[in-house]
């Protein structure tokens, strides 16, 4: 009887195991790119920090519940024949309308001549929850040294994101 007994709890622990494991969803890594990002920077721009701003709405819901995400790798581009002469550091930041602001990138002093910028990026902020929750906005503050009354800059940006997501 008593052996009776422990296949049946055996066999209900297996059961409820077994359950559980199926329950649990499987995680999957990738990137999530986001290309071309256009940004202004409209005259007059004084000294000190001025600011570009650029919206997308992420499409990664689609794969399943996303579990985590990073920023892995942001470069802003200059157009053709162009540089970020005129920006000394650059500070890269990503907000939605139910969140904070959170720096995710920075570059600090910009290298005279380039027309691309890669910023170092902070891949331990989890951005999961600001990818969930519909039109984010990316914000850059670039310091410029000297007022520049009748100017107006343009640039875009490519950011890529490591997700993981739970089926």
């Amino acid at each position: 009887m008593k052996l009776s007994i422990f296949f049946r709890t055996a066999y209900l622990l297996g059961v409820v195991g077994m359950v559980l494991l199926s329950s649990c969803g499987q995680e999957t890594a990738s990137k999530y790119p986001v290309n071309d990002q256009s940004f202004v920077m409209e005259g007059p721009l004084f000294q000190g920090p001025n600011t570009a701003q650029a919206s997308f709405t992420p499409a990664m819901n689609a794969e399943g519940e996303l579990t985590s995400a990073t920023l892995a790798s942001a470069v802003l581009k200059a157009p053709e024949g162009q540089n970020f002469d005129a920006f000394s550091d650059v500070v890269l930041q990503l907000v939605t309308s139910s969140s904070d602001m959170i720096q995710v990138g920075v570059l600090n002093p910009v290298p005279k001549g380039q027309s691309s910028l890669t910023l170092q990026v902070s891949n331990e902020a989890d951005l999961s929850e600001l990818l969930s929750s519909g039109e984010c906005v990316w914000v850059i503050d670039a310091n410029i040294p000297v007022d520049m009354m009748d100017t107006t800059i343009t640039f875009s940006g490519d950011f890529m994101f490591d997700v993981t997501h739970t089926k």
